[in-house]
């Protein structure tokens, strides 16, 4: 039986705490699941409506209680390198990969289809493409310099974040054609920009842009995502009462090229 709180995973980066004050801010109960919760603000931790899991996804009897009180997921889990050494080692080509797409097949997904919490919204990046075959509606990317340039510079400096990313995508379009009880999205993400402080947080959430989700297609699409507006667009998509129109799908988001 699902529980009444939306479960949050990779709070601690500056989008995540920005997804934290969004949804605090409408009135719903989250619980951050952390490996490092000091990173989250004081005057977030000091919100009733805010519970705090210490722990590492793989963790199974943590997550499936964190799941229990759940009743949807929404995931900025990725790499985010904090340091050069860090930069250094998702440089290297030798190594494990990063573990993010086996968190989704082996831990996250399974512990919801257990707890039967059906809704999940995750983060992927424009690494992860999307053609007309993978569409449900046949509304693939197109070519888009930019998009082409960034996403060679990625492959080529970070080859492992690169992988990770496209390899969450890979693990939810593998679900196509399963019997699997989830409505899911893939939100692909380009640079995120903003501060998550509440202030800045505050000021760039009321600010009148819009945001564009979709494909990738030149005239639209834009490099750049302000977090307080990307945690906006996920409480949104929380309030339609799931995927909606996103079922199943891995739509583009980014600022809007037209402020409303």
């Amino acid at each position: 039986m699902a529980g009444d709180a939306v479960l949050v995973l990779g709070a601690t980066g500056p989008s995540g705490i920005c997804l934290l004050r969004e949804l605090l801010h409408r009135n719903y109960r989250a619980i951050a699941y952390a490996r490092n919760p000091s990173k989250i603000p004081d005057d977030l931790k000091s919100n009733p409506l805010l519970e705090i899991v210490h722990s590492p996804i793989d963790h199974h009897p943590s997550l499936s209680q964190a799941l229990s009180r759940a009743h949807a997921v929404i995931s900025f889990l990725g790499p985010s390198p904090q340091t050069v050494l860090d930069t250094l080692m998702s440089f290297a080509y030798f190594g494990p990969p990063l573990p993010y797409p086996r968190y989704y097949a082996e831990d996250i997904l399974p512990l919801m289809q257990t707890h039967g919490v059906r809704r999940i919204l995750a983060l992927s990046t424009l690494s992860a493409a999307v053609h007309d075959e993978d569409d449900p509606r046949g509304e693939g990317d197109r070519f888009v310099l930019s998009r082409w340039l960034t996403k060679v510079l990625v492959r080529v400096m970070v080859p492992k974040a690169y992988w990770a990313m496209v390899g969450i995508a890979r693990v939810f379009g593998g679900l196509r054609g399963q019997e699997v009880d989830l409505d899911w999205t893939v939100f692909r993400v380009p640079m995120l920009l903003g501060g998550a402080d509440d202030e800045s947080w505050r000021r760039e959430r009321e600010e009148r842009k819009g945001v564009y989700a979709g494909p990738i297609r030149p005239r639209v699409w834009k490099g750049v995502m302000g977090r307080a507006r990307l945690a906006r667009w996920c409480v949104d998509w929380l309030e339609r009462g799931g995927n909606g129109e996103w079922k199943g799908r891995m739509p583009a988001v980014c600022d809007a090229k037209r402020d409303i």
